[in-house]
Formats: structure tokens, sequence, C-alpha cells
């Protein structure tokens, strides 16, 4: 009987023992899950800073360019050639490509950025070229 008492106490003060190591676990996993969340939110933060500063970098770049090409086509009213009215024409599409890509960039989210962003550079390229192609052809306007 003793034998029993025996193993049966030992049993009992396992299953305490265990109680507590179970306690001190939850407690351990507790705090490890309330330090991931704080990570995680703050890398949700800097993300979304990363973001906006993105956002805002690529709207000054098309702002710039939209200005540019206000001045470029303020020039070419000047010279009063069929060339010029046909180049005033193709910047005044490049502007309106511009602007809807501003809008875009504008409203554009973190699942989308990447994507907006691509565009947004590629047409940023495309003005680029068009700009030494004007150059070329109004040599004396674009001094």
């Amino acid at each position: 009987m003793y034998k029993y008492l025996f193993i049966f106490g030992a049993a009992a003060m396992m299953a305490c023992n265990n109680s507590a190591n179970t306690e001190a676990a939850k407690d351990s996993l507790d705090a490890a899950n309330a330090q991931l969340k704080d990570a995680a939110q703050k890398t949700t933060e800097e993300t979304g800073d990363y973001l906006a500063a993105e956002k805002k970098a690529a709207e000054e770049s098309l702002n710039q360019r939209i200005k540019e090409v206000d001045e470029k086509m303020e020039t070419l009213k000047k010279d009063a050639s069929e060339k010029s009215k046909e180049t005033q024409k193709k910047l005044a599409v490049l502007k309106e490509d511009l602007n809807k890509e501003l809008d875009e960039v504008k409203s554009s989210t973190a699942e989308t950025w990447d994507k907006t962003k691509e565009k947004t550079n590629q047409l940023l390229k495309k003005t680029d070229d068009e700009w030494k192609e004007f150059k070329n052809d109004f040599k004396e306007l674009f001094k």
C-alpha cells in the first residue's frame, strides 16, 4: 500500500511541477507573441513610411516633368511653324500621359506600388527620349 501511495504522491508532484512548467512556457510564449506583434507593427509603420517617401519622390518627378512640358509648349508657341504645332500636339499628349500617371501614383496602394513605380519609370524614360528628339528638332529654341 505504501508503494502505491508513494507512486501516487510522486505522480501528483510531477503533475504539479508540470503545471508550473506549463505556466512558465505559456508566459514565455505570451511574451514572445507580444514581441512579434510589436515587431510586425514597427515593420508595417516603416513600410508605410517607405511607401509614402517613394510615392512623394515619384510625384515630384512627374510634377517636375509636367512643368517642363508646359515650359516647352510655351517656348514652341513663339515658333509658328507647322512642325512646332505638331510638336505641341505631341507634348500635349505627353502631358496628358504624365497627368494620368500622377493620378495613378497618388492612388496606388502598397500592393500595386511596384507595378505603378515601374510604369512611372518607363514613362519618365520615354519623356527623356522624346526630349532629346524635340531638342534635336528645335535646337535654336532649346539651347
